[in-house]
Parts: C-alpha cells; sequence; structure tokens
C-alpha cells in the first residue's frame, strides 16, 4: 500500500472485447476492486487518432498555435507560454 499505481496497456485483438470492458467497468465505477485494491480503466486512443481529432478542431488549432502544451496519462495539462 502506498505505492504509486502502475499503468497497464491491454491490446485486444476485438474492438467489441475493448467495449465490453469500458462499459462493464463505467457500470461497476468506484466498485472495480483486484486483490483488495481499487482498479480504474480509462479509454485511451491511438496517436494517431488523437492527433487527428485535435488538429481537426479549429479552435484547438488556433489555441496550439498560441501556446504549447501536452497531455500526459492521467489527464494532466501541462501548458508553456512564451512567458515560461
Amino acid at each position: 500500500m502506498g505505492k504509486k499505481p502502475r499503468p497497464v496497456i491491454i491490446r485486444l485483438h476485438y474492438y467489441q472485447q475493448k467495449e465490453l470492458i469500458i462499459r462493464e467497468a463505467r457500470a461497476k465505477r468506484g466498485k472495480l476492486v483486484y486483490q483488495g485494491s481499487p482498479v480504474a480503466i480509462y479509454k485511451d486512443y491511438a496517436p494517431e487518432v488523437a492527433t487527428h481529432a485535435l488538429n481537426t478542431n479549429p479552435l484547438w488549432r488556433s489555441y496550439i498555435t498560441l501556446v504549447s502544451s501536452q497531455l500526459s496519462f492521467p489527464a494532466r495539462l501541462f501548458i508553456w507560454t512564451k512567458d515560461r
């Protein structure tokens, strides 16, 4: 106990399995436990999909030309401006 949680990456052959896992994890939110420790499951996207989604959003495109940023797992957003 007291250790930082470790991320685990799972690759599934069929997307239906992934969707089933995500659906069941949402249904058991806060109640999913493995060997007495809570487990959190997050939906992730392939880098190509995430890049495409960011580049097709015009508001985001205008934002990234002004500010340098980084989104890291789990959901931490780092922003750098010209001042820093």
